[in-house]
Formats: structure tokens, sequence, C-alpha cells
């Protein structure tokens, strides 16, 4: 997963990214962190691209199944993170994955592809990274480790 924040419109990105994925808190500054499971600051969050638009649609399509009209820059494209992690998956510490075995049956791949909600989860990548054992955020007590092959938490089905 390649984060991309540089492109003008980050800010509606932002506001959409939180509408569609009914990610505000009804009754406080917070929106929702699939990643972490819990809310955050809304200050401290952002709209990142699950799949960079350098890649394309086609990439898009192979990994999330043909949409149509094509999304590259739309909500469904993004993944609420908070500007303290998602440096973390720039740099390729962790990634988001298909929520299935690494070597999955046959038959669960075909039925995960062929779903209309598909489940992600957690992968951590660098299994000698420093701060596998620290918290993710002063505000949370959930390590980095801990999160790896946690399943994604949103708040409505994709």
């Amino acid at each position: 997963m390649g984060i991309n924040t540089t492109n003008t419109g980050q800010g509606a990105r932002d506001s959409r990214a939180i509408q569609i994925g009914s990610a505000k808190h009804p009754k406080s500054d917070a929106v929702w962190f699939p990643v972490v499971g819990d809310w955050f600051d809304e200050d401290s969050m952002q709209a990142a691209h699950l799949s960079p638009c350098m890649h394309g649609q086609e990439v898009m399509d192979t990994i999330f199944g043909k949409k149509n009209p094509p999304e590259p820059f739309s909500p469904r494209n993004g993944l609420l993170v908070s500007r303290e992690i998602e440096k973390y998956f720039d740099s390729g510490k962790f990634v988001i994955v298909s929520d299935l075995p690494d070597r999955p049956p046959l038959a669960e791949l075909i039925s995960w592809v062929q779903a209309e909600c598909r489940d992600y989860r957690v992968r951590i990548i660098d299994p000698k990274w420093e701060k596998l054992n620290h918290a993710v955020s002063i505000h949370y007590n959930i390590t980095w480790r801990a999160l790896d092959v946690k399943k994604l938490q949103f708040r409505i089905k994709f």
C-alpha cells in the first residue's frame, strides 16, 4: 500500500472518506480508524490511497475487483489513517492485505474475490523493525506487533 498524500484536494478527499465510511463520531470531533479499530482525533487523521493512482485502474481492478465507474480518486480507494502512523505505510513497515491465509485453498480465494464485501488485515513486512513492541500511539496501548494480522474494522460494508 503506497500512500501519497501530496495530491491537491486532500481536504476534499478526507471529507468524502469520512462521509462515505460513516467515520464521524456522533458526539465528538473523532473519526473511526479502521486499522486500530477505535476513534482518533479528526485533526490527526487523513485519507490515504489504498492503491496509488500511479498504478492505474487495471491494478485496482485486479486487487479490488472491476468497478464501474473507475475509482482511483474515489473515497472507496481510501483509508482513514493517523498522520503519525501513515509514514510507516509509506516506508514499507506494514501493508494492508486480503484477510486470507497465506496459501488459501482455491475455493476460499475464489469466494473472497467474488464477495461483494471483502475483509482486509494488517501485515507487518519488516519482522526486525525496532518499533514492533512500541505502542502505535501515545493515546493507545496497542503495539505494532499486536496489529500484525489484525483485521481492519470498518463501520460500514464496502
